[in-house]
């Protein structure tokens, strides 16, 4: 009879050790993903202030009437992908909003800056130079506006009080 007691009572703290031991390597994951996550959101702060710059120097090529191969380094994005694929949890719904919009903003940063020449020849072949000029110029600025707040959003994940991108604007 003891010996029973005995089994039962080492399987069970067999199966309590198992599970404290999944539930660790679950929190080192996610703790890893979180401070890959910061990492690259501070690098994004990082670049968009040389995306600007190579917006600005793009702009100034267009007053004189040249155009500027903008094509530049690309956002990164694997960490938030990755969290995306393997851990949604990580991220609470404000945050996982917040992200997204900074992230497709930039993904539609980069599209549009690696295509700005071609989309400027585009123009200029079934229309005259200036309304290409005047349709590439409203391009740089859309791309510029939408840079200015995208570090404000990074920013706010970083800080753990993410913007709530889809209602009053306020941090939540």
């Amino acid at each position: 009879m003891l010996e029973g007691l005995w089994s039962i009572l080492c399987v069970m703290i067999g199966f309590g050790l198992a599970e404290l031991t999944q539930l660790f390597k679950a929190w080192r994951i996610e703790h890893s993903l979180r401070l890959g996550l910061v990492a690259e959101l501070e690098t994004l702060g990082r670049m968009i202030p040389h995306k600007v710059n190579v917006i600005s120097q793009a702009e100034t090529a267009l007053k004189s009437s040249r155009i500027m191969n903008t094509s530049s380094t690309h956002f990164p994005d694997h960490i938030y992908h990755r969290i995306l694929e393997t851990a949604p949890d990580v991220l609470s719904g404000a945050e996982r909003d917040c992200l997204h919009i900074l992230y497709e903003r930039l993904r539609i940063t980069d599209q549009m800056m690696d295509g700005l020449e071609e989309r400027f020849h585009q123009i200029s072949a079934t229309h005259s130079v200036e309304i290409a000029v005047r349709g590439t110029a409203g391009a740089l600025d859309d791309l510029k506006a939408g840079l200015s707040h995208s570090g404000d959003l990074a920013n706010s994940v970083i800080k753990g009080n993410p913007i709530d991108v889809y209602a009053s604007g306020q941090a939540t």
